[in-house]
């Protein structure tokens, strides 16, 4: 975004025409780090969610363990 800026911030020195393909490819590039950003977010909240659920569910170790071991 500070790309973005700067280029907004000299565009007096030059034509819009010249650089819209510029411009246009940084804002998609812009907007797709967003969404990968939020889809790696809200996965993660997604895991640490099924975590803490696991925890719960056991009383101590050995429950943890035990499950663990009858995956293999």
């Amino acid at each position: 975004m500070s790309l973005l800026a700067i280029l907004i911030a000299t565009s007096n020195y030059y034509s819009i025409d010249q650089v819209l393909g510029y411009v246009v490819a940084l804002a998609v590039g812009i907007v797709l780090l967003f969404l990968i950003g939020g889809y790696l977010v809200f996965s993660s909240l997604r895991e640490i969610r099924a975590d803490d659920r696991l925890r719960l569910e056991c009383d101590d170790l050995s429950c943890l363990v035990a499950e663990f071991n009858d995956q293999d």
